[in-house]
Order: structure tokens, then sequence, then C-alpha cells
């Protein structure tokens, strides 16, 4: 009897110490370096009128869509920061900055474009044929100065575990960068190409985090 009344205990503790947590997640609105195809990095661009213009859409579709957002961070780069302003504003809630959301630091390829890079540093087919294995890529970059991918996403997981454990059993808005999101889902769906992935101004992936999964608490359930 009192093995058995011990086991129901334990499952009852276990299932009260178990949650989940949603987490939306969600690339800030357009600036001018983006319309521009500069690399931004940690330089505080402001939102452009056409930024404004989308987060005040997106916080729209989020209230009709996830009505139940119970808190807000954000990254504190200041397009990031605007864009959960203008969507805390609807629901009433306060923003939480948070420095582990921030943009990666591009290093050397701040302010240039694509093109400027390819020719200044050369493509990223280099990384590639010197290191097959993506994950050991990660590890390297050819831009001087730029903070490394399995950097970021150790850095923005832990941002993420941290506000899913503050928040239990509710859904969270977060506001970050296209490098960062871009990074952690390719750490999540293991895509070797971390650039292949779209992540336009304003799109917002959905995520659960599972706190019993210790290797693999997130899961990935869509991207608008």
């Amino acid at each position: 009897m009192k093995r058995v009344f011990l086991c129901i205990c334990l499952s009852v503790c276990c299932s009260l110490s178990c949650f989940e947590t949603r987490l939306l997640l969600i690339r800030h609105g357009e600036t001018d370096w983006n319309a521009e195809g500069r690399l931004q990095g940690r330089t505080n661009i402001p939102l452009n009128q056409r930024g404004i213009a989308q987060a005040q859409e997106m916080a729209q579709m989020i209230s009709l869509f996830h009505p139940d957002i119970g808190a807000i961070y954000s990254s504190n780069l200041s397009r990031a920061y605007q864009t959960a302003c203008i969507v805390a504003e609807v629901f009433q809630l306060p923003v939480h900055q948070c420095g582990l959301l921030a943009e990666y630091d591009v290093g050397e390829a701040r302010g240039k474009t694509e093109a400027e890079i390819v020719e200044l540093y050369g493509s990223e087919e280099v990384l590639i044929k010197r290191y097959p294995d993506h994950r050991e890529r990660w590890n390297h970059s050819l831009i001087p100065g730029q903070e490394l991918i399995n950097d970021r996403i150790r850095r923005v997981r832990a941002a993420l575990i941290e506000i899913a454990k503050e928040h239990p059993h509710e859904k969270v808005a977060v506001f970050t960068h296209r490098g960062c999101l871009r990074a952690f889902i390719a750490d999540v769906g293991d895509i070797s190409e971390v650039d292949s992935i779209h992540i336009p101004n304003c799109a917002a992936i959905e995520v659960i985090y599972h706190s019993e999964s210790q290797n693999k608490p997130f899961e990935i359930l869509c991207k608008n």
C-alpha cells in the first residue's frame, strides 16, 4: 500500500513540475538598412515608415490569432523594441528587454551588402568545402569579428529557456532578429544552410518549449 501511494505521489509531483510554454518568435519590422540589403548586426537602426506599418498590421494579426499572449519580450535593439511596443500597446502589456535576444555581431560586415561581403571575404562555399559537417562549420567564420553561429545558438537558446521557465503554461511573444531566428531554427530543425532560411520582416514562428525534454526541448509548430 505504501509503495502504491509513493508511486502516485511521484507521478503527481512529476506532472506538476513538467510544463509547456508556447513562444511566438517574431522578427522586427523593416529598417532602411533592411531595404538596402545591408547587414545591421548590433547597429541601432530604427524602423522606417514601412516597418512601422508592418508592426501595426502584425499587432492586429497577433490579437486576432493569439489573443492569449500573456507576456512580451524583446531584444534591446531599437528596431525590435519599437516593433514589440507597437504590439504591446494592443495587449496593454509591458515589454521586457533582454540583451541575449539582440542580433549577432556581424563584425567587419556591418553596413555591407551581400555582394560586398562576398567580394571582400569570399563565398560561404569556402567554409562548406573546408568543414563538411555543418555543426563544426558553425564554429568558424570568414568575416573577422563576427559572432559564430554556435555561440549565437547557445545565447538564443539560453534566453528562450529562461523566458519559458518564467512563464510556464503561458504564451509569450518574443521579438528578435533574422540572424538569431535563422540560427535557432537551423539548430532545432538540423538545417545545415542557415542563410537558406527565409524570414521576412514581421514573420512569426510558433514554438513549444517542453520542460521535460533536456536534449530537445523545442518544437517548431508553424511559421507565418
